[in-house]
């Protein structure tokens, strides 16, 4: 066994913890890790070639190598080959170069926070003190109301402090909740008809699903299989009975023909708003709001970011990827995704012939899109789109952006209001 421990600076893999080789342990010292992992061609099959290439010898007093300082090292030993592709001489310099602050300052020490519900999080920039910051990490929420709610109460604590714009800061969100991607919408843009943010989408369906829907129609058990769930768009109301699954349509995507729902959107409804959205500054006011994510805004944010940018007409940031290329508002789209041991389940309710044999023996998470959105106007679903959503600007990574999240913030006011 080979445990290789990270030291606090993290700056360097510091111990090289060697067990059970030669029945001894070795405790040694490694190389810098950006001398090895960027730069190694050859592979590592057992755990001799792992502290041949990584471990240092034991340091010697009268050694060339013992005199060289940390970033010597990897140059010193050819046995670690270098690929210049991957990695330049100038880079050492600046890994190996000790930190200059005195003390770390915190990534928001320019922003105060006004308060914060089960995953969302509001600031107020210092040096811009007219714009507020609203930080959603994650749509995952299990009562959705509140949120919205203690949201709502923070966004009145803004107004009172005399802020009149707001970033809506989506970086790293993975999604979460279906509905909670047009209720954070409607936050700021209240629904004027029921479908005001909905997508079109469909469902996967054949014999066995189209028994469950009209089994499970109008039971909790049932999920999504259960078409109360979803609009009708031609009697423009909810389903009243199993049609959504009972009427099937080939399509055929990516070249693999299968049965399709018809078009439908889940759960379209208007928001019932925590309180009088007409007294902030910003509502209905795309210029007044920007929204920023760092690519990896993935499904039901993805449909937030449309939503705000697409039907609403907010302008949208970006930071990372590459000089003179755009960035992706979002990672991958949005959609329904079930767990199998739920399906599995919900014919066991059903009490129908299940087409699972049995549960897996064993805890798992197997999950699969059920249903697929389009966007309006495209006849191929999210998933096979290839169709590319850019940010309307895009930011560098810097090094003072990249560890201060205010400085990020900032940046991206100075930029929408000056």
């Amino acid at each position: 066994e080979i445990r290789v421990f990270k030291d606090d600076g993290g700056r360097k893999y510091e111990n090289c913890v060697v067990q059970t080789i030669d029945d001894s342990t070795t405790v040694t010292q490694v190389r810098e890790y950006w001398d090895i992992l960027p730069a190694t061609d050859r592979e590592f099959h057992d755990a001799a070639s792992f502290v041949e290439n990584v471990c240092l010898p034991p340091p010697q007093a009268d050694s060339t190598a013992a005199a060289l300082s940390a970033e010597q090292i990897g140059m010193y030993h050819p046995e670690v080959p270098q690929n210049e592709q991957h990695i330049r001489p100038e880079f050492y310099g600046a890994l190996a170069a000790a930190p200059t602050e005195a003390a770390p300052r915190s990534a928001l020490e320019g922003a105060t926070m006004i308060g914060s519900g089960n995953g969302t999080v509001v600031y107020q920039l210092k040096d811009r003190p007219h714009v507020g910051v609203l930080v959603v990490p994650s749509q995952m929420f299990g009562v959705e109301d509140d949120e919205l709610e203690q949201i709502y109460n923070n966004l009145v604590t803004l107004r009172t402090n005399g802020v009149t714009s707001l970033i809506i800061d989506l970086q790293g969100n993975g999604g979460g909740f279906v509905l909670f991607a047009s209720r954070l919408v409607q936050m700021f843009f209240p629904n004027k008809n029921v479908l005001d943010t909905s997508l079109p989408s469909n469902l996967r369906t054949n014999p066995a699903v189209q028994q469950l829907a009209n089994v499970g129609y109008n039971h909790t058990w049932a999920g999504i299989y259960s078409s109360v769930q979803f609009y009708d768009y031609v009697d423009k109301s909810i389903y009243t009975n199993d049609d959504l699954y009972s009427k099937p349509i080939p399509s055929t995507r990516y070249g693999h023909t299968a049965e399709y729902s018809e078009m439908t959107t889940y759960l379209p409804h208007i928001l019932s708003q925590p309180g009088d959205l007409s007294v902030f500054p910003w509502t209905d006011q795309p210029d007044r709001i920007r929204i920023l994510t760092d690519g990896r805004c993935g499904s039901s944010c993805s449909q937030s970011a449309f939503y705000f940018t697409k039907f609403k007409g907010v302008k949208s940031y970006a930071i990372g990827g590459f000089p003179g290329e755009t960035l992706s508002l979002s990672a991958f789209p949005g959609g329904i995704v079930s767990e199998l041991d739920v399906v599995y389940k919900s014919f066991e309710k059903a009490k129908i012939t299940n087409p699972f044999k049995a549960p897996l023996p064993y805890d798992a998470g197997i999950r699969f899109t059920s249903l697929e959105v389009f966007l309006p106007g495209r006849d191929i679903a999210l998933d096979f789109d290839g169709a590319q959503y850019a940010s309307d600007f895009r930011l560098d990574y810097t090094s003072e952006n990249a560890r201060h999240r205010a400085v990020m913030w900032n940046e991206v006011a100075a930029h929408a209001w000056q």
